[in-house]
């Protein structure tokens, strides 16, 4: 299997995972301010489920165990073992960190190994084994409290396990699937091939899938063992697959991925197979559980391949389909989200060409232009006019479809400062009202990836910098709890976001003197300093006013680079400031890139 194609299928893990992780993020906010709110927890525990299961089939066992942590405690809520309480908000504040962190190091370094889980696992598992008291009959719990339907319970795990020699495909097959193998066989090879993970392969569950998808669409029959459609959930380090096709032995070593560990590839013919047919060997398939084969409507099962049982066994199936469909035809199906996820770079190649369409259409209203002054024929000079300008009409409307392709909310910003917020107020002993509005507001793709570190940036300081302790509040007659705003809103064809807060403001006194100190500026050219110059020292490189690097703050970089980033994309950052009542950074931004305005010209 080429790389090209494991990069693809990691890539769509990422992307598709980031996706999960917004709708975890929103969830346990959602979950955070309104505790008692059962849609919220069960939609979290799906996300995290999905989660899981997305981690473990790309083989990243560590990364889905401890998915699987946090969904246990979340289904310890859901079933009343525990209490929703400010330590599970704190845990699920920090494992939704710990899940964003994971994806960045998978993205940096195309694997799990290498991330230390350990800390947060030993978090997960003190909460289990010390426990939070579960919520008693009058105690406060989750709002509507009804058991959890089956559909979402955590499901028990069914496991296909193999030992020793090739599966008996003789005791396996129905007798549907016997009559197709016959008929299969009489015109190929027969092969059983049996094949797991080596233990650093990495990404198991895509390499095997691959492996099995290849094998099969070569193939005139293709068995497999754990069915192919349950591999996901039933891959326990090896397969087993019964194939007719035309190939040799080197051949299917070919197509099998070269990390793959091959047990054994045999060839049979049909009269061999005809006459494994005993009783079901050691080598069958053994376990804790073992589901019997589906058996769909109108064929027929039995461990020999036929069946007494009756041919309506499966109407009461079909009656309680025909029931759910009839009790539910009175809510509405929500609609499909026609969504497809592109490339940002065949965007820009797109964006590229239909400039050079525009300078076109450009061109040719000059030649329309000179035409008139020329021609003799002011019929034809009508015709082209007219024809000129139902073209310029298309590449108007292909110009705003491009650019409104390119647009993206915010939302996932503004999330991230939510958790960024709760997450630094924690530590810093403050207590913290973080008001969010206007994220469905749009930007270009590429202006939202760049902006996110300087937004963020501008938070951590009003966090650090700009808020008070609680005590000090109260000592300035304000409420304990300091208020940080961040809003988006459209302004003609710019965003403005703002960073607001009602702290202690900018101290412009002590900016003066550490300006003088380091030697920026003599003290006559600091006094002569309007209110604006000095806020703009700020972004000057490596200027800071805190005395005391923390992990936050105090190395000096930061605004100057917030600054940068926004004159990069022709943005404009703007500082205001009040002692004692606030500060308030605001950030404005073209909606799309340099290049589309480029195209209005």
């Amino acid at each position: 299997m080429s790389d090209g194609k494991l990069y693809s299928i990691l890539k769509t893990f990422l992307d598709d995972s980031s996706d999960t992780m917004e709708g975890i993020e929103e969830a346990i906010l959602q979950l955070d301010s309104q505790p008692g709110d059962r849609d919220s927890l069960n939609r979290l525990f799906r996300l995290v489920h999905s989660f899981k299961g997305a981690a473990r089939f790309m083989g990243f066992s560590v990364t889905s165990e401890f998915a699987h942590r946090i969904e246990n405690i979340l289904d310890g809520i859901r079933n009343r073992k525990y209490q929703y309480s400010q330590r599970v908000s704190d845990l699920l504040f920090q494992s939704a960190r710990v899940l964003n962190d994971i994806l960045s190091h998978i993205a940096e370094s195309g694997d799990e190994k290498g991330f230390e889980f350990a800390e947060a696992v030993e978090e997960l598992e003190r909460f289990q084994d010390e426990g939070e008291n579960p919520v008693s009959d009058t105690g406060a719990g989750m709002q509507d409290e009804q058991p959890v339907p089956e559909s979402e319970q955590a499901e028990p795990e069914m496991h296909f396990r193999f030992e020793g020699e090739p599966v008996n495909w003789g005791n396996i097959l129905l007798k549907s699937e016997k009559e197709e193998f016959y008929g299969a066989a009489r015109e190929g090879r027969i092969w059983t091939v049996s094949f797991g993970t080596a233990a650093e392969a990495g990404m198991e569950i895509p390499r095997v899938m691959l492996s099995m998808r290849a094998l099969e669409q070569e193939s005139q029959f293709f068995r497999s063992i754990p069915p192919s459609e349950y591999i996901e959930e039933e891959y326990r380090d090896r397969v087993d697959l019964l194939l007719v096709n035309r190939y040799g032995e080197n051949d299917l070593r070919e197509i099998l991925d070269q990390e793959l560990e091959v047990y054994h590839i045999r060839e049979f013919d049909l009269d061999e197979i005809l006459s494994r047919k005993a009783e079901p060997a050691k080598s069958e398939l053994s376990g804790v559980q073992k589901e019997e084969p589906v058996t769909k409507p109108g064929q027929e099962s039995d461990s020999d391949g036929e069946s007494d049982e009756p041919e309506n066994e499966e109407e009461p199936v079909d009656q309680e389909v025909e029931q759910s469909s009839a009790g539910e035809s009175s809510q509405p199906v929500p609609a499909k989200q026609s969504t497809v996820k592109v490339d940002i770079r065949k965007m820009d190649d797109l964006m590229n060409l239909l400039g050079e369409l525009v300078i076109n259409r450009t061109r040719s209203e000059d030649l329309v232009q000179e035409l008139e002054s020329l021609a003799n024929e002011q019929k034809m000079v009508e015709n082209l006019r007219e024809s000129l300008n139902e073209q310029s009409q298309i590449i108007n409307d292909i110009q705003d479809k491009v650019m409104s392709s390119r647009l993206v909310a915010v939302k996932s910003i503004f999330q991230e400062v939510s958790f960024v917020v709760r997450d630094m107020a924690n530590r810093l002993g403050k207590e913290v009202d973080c008001r969010i509005s206007g994220e469905s507001t749009e930007l270009d793709k590429r202006l939202v990836d760049s902006i996110r570190n300087p937004i963020m940036h501008v938070v951590k300081n009003a966090v650090d910098h700009g808020l008070e302790d609680p005590d000090e509040r109260e000592e300035k007659g304000k409420e304990r709890k300091g208020v940080i705003t961040v809003e988006a809103h459209r302004e003609h064809n710019q965003i403005i976001i703002t960073i607001s807060d009602d702290g202690r403001g900018i101290d412009l006194e002590k900016i003066r003197e550490v300006a003088v100190k380091r030697g920026i500026m003599d003290p006559g050219h600091a006094d002569s300093l309007s209110e604006e110059e000095i806020v703009g020292l700020l972004c000057l490189p490596g200027f800071s006013s805190r005395e005391k690097v923390t992990g936050d703050s105090g190395r000096g970089v930061g605004m100057d680079v917030v600054k940068s980033i926004l004159e990069e994309f022709n943005g404009k950052m703007e500082i205001h400031t009040e002692k004692d009542r606030g500060t308030c950074v605001l950030l404005r931004l073209p909606i799309t890139l340099a290049i589309i305005r480029g195209l209005m010209i």
